[in-house]
């Protein structure tokens, strides 16, 4: 690997010359344009790395001058205490290599060794800040950076040897400029600038949203733990009023069995015991029956394309994190009766099913998550399909049982979708698909004297 082509290098420096394009039209809009000039100054340096000749006396001089202008756009983006100490360093740098050049010292050995030297112990700032920034972050973009300014770090050692030695120069380092090329368009378009605040800002917005994310977390658990604890009293309490009565009368029938020794007697005492047994049973279920219904929403006409709709939204940027691509299409002028709220756990059960499915079958394909609705004479009907593989046979014939499993599946969560769908007048099934699965879901029509949607 020695020279790059003239075509390549035209074609990166052309890259580069869009990415600076880019920065030049939002810099007007954008409100850290002093961020935006340095990162744009550190491409241009790019651009002309990449255009100058071979064996030109520019060369060295814009090497230290990108390392500079990498070091000085970290440096700012972090505040680091040193960013002016590491300016003085570079300028001072950079006037000795002007007055070496000016009296021809470039192509002896001590002036090669004194460049590669301190060229290297420059290097080091930016790298150490990137360093930094990727512990920080954890982001795949900031390691390649991070990976990149390694191999320049690498590329100014070979060429040095290579000089040392008397070889003829090889440029090792334009190729580590096409690589960091590339992760600088990333950067460019699909980070802080199209947010018009700049790297740093995106920065500290993910930080902050990391840590909101993270005190999110702790506070609903909480809240969940505490939601239980109040239920979980509310049925105990509940359940034991209601077979508080039978208890009193199943005591009675005792004791009057054990005070009298007729047989007859004794034996439809035990007769009672079981009508009272079976009596304090239904009471406890009747109970939990309504307490489980207590509170629900009413049953509404809803629009299927606005349910459908609002459930895509609030779900497609978690699943897109995961690699997922959720697709949805309805029929217009659909309506369902039914709970918005229950409907929507439904879907976001068997949404959740199927990335999970992804995440266990290591599928690496393109994930995708179709939902279509459409209408049936008799019911509006809402399939949720996905390419994950689907399930066997065996498993198949218990999918709405609660069945647990070596996966640590337990099956709960489509054995309660089903009951829902129920409670709201459909049905839920399943359906094979080639590679995949198709869960379908059918809800009623609203009654003909309800026009109102929502």
């Amino acid at each position: 690997m020695g020279e790059l082509p003239v075509q390549a290098r035209t074609v990166f420096a052309a890259l580069i010359a869009f990415q600076v394009a880019a920065l030049a039209a939002r810099l007007p809009s954008c409100t850290a344009r002093a961020e935006l000039l340095r990162f744009a100054v550190f491409l241009v340096l790019l651009g002309l790395r990449l255009v100058v000749p071979l064996g030109s006396p520019l060369l060295n001089g814009l090497s230290v001058c990108i390392i500079w202008a990498a070091g000085e756009h970290l440096a700012a983006l972090l505040e680091h205490p040193l960013r002016r100490v590491w300016s003085i360093a570079n300028a001072a740098f950079l006037a000795i290599l002007l007055f070496t050049s000016f009296l021809q010292f470039g192509p002896t050995l001590p002036f090669a060794a004194f460049y590669s030297f301190f060229s290297g112990v420059l290097l080091w700032y930016p790298i150490a800040l990137l360093a930094g920034v990727t512990r920080k972050s954890r982001r795949a973009i900031h390691a390649l950076l991070l990976a990149s300014g390694a191999l320049s770090f690498a590329a100014g050692a070979a060429e040095a040897v290579y000089s040392i030695l008397g070889r003829p120069f090889a440029d090792f380092g334009s190729w580590t400029i096409c690589i960091i090329s590339l992760c600088t368009g990333f950067l460019v378009f699909h980070e802080g600038y199209l947010q018009k605040s700049g790297q740093s800002g995106f920065l500290g917005q993910e930080s902050v949203m990391k840590a909101a994310y993270a005190r999110l977390l702790r506070t609903e658990n909480a809240l969940v733990l505490q939601d239980r604890l109040i239920v979980s009293g509310l049925v105990a309490m509940g359940a034991a009023h209601e077979f508080k009565n039978v208890l009193a009368h199943v005591k009675a029938t005792a004791e009057s069995a054990l005070a009298r020794s007729d047989v007859g007697h004794k034996n439809k005492c035990l007769e009672l015991l079981l009508e009272h047994a079976e009596t304090g049973g239904r009471a406890a279920a009747d109970f939990l029956v309504r307490f489980s219904r207590e509170g629900r929403e009413e049953a509404r006409a809803l629009d299927a394309a606005e349910l459908i709709g609002g459930f895509a939204r609030m779900t497609r940027a978690g699943l897109r994190s995961a690699g997922i691509l959720l697709r949805s299409e309805v029929q217009s002028g659909l309506t369902v009766m039914a709970r918005r709220g229950e409907i929507e756990q439904v879907l976001l059960n068997l949404a959740g099913n199927a990335s999970g499915s992804f995440t266990r079958s290591g599928f690496e394909g393109p994930r995708e998550i179709e939902i279509e609705c459409h209408g049936l004479p008799e019911a509006v009907v809402i399939e949720v399909r996905d390419n994950a593989g689907g399930v066997t046979r065996e498993a198949a014939g218990k999918l709405f049982q609660i069945s647990p499993s070596d996966s640590g599946n337990t099956g709960l969560g489509l054995y309660l979708s089903r009951s829902l769908a129920e409670q709201n007048g459909g049905t839920l099934t399943y359906a094979p698909l080639d590679g995949g699965s198709c869960f379908r879901l059918t809800l009623p029509y609203p009654p003909s004297s309800t026009s109102d949607t929502i």
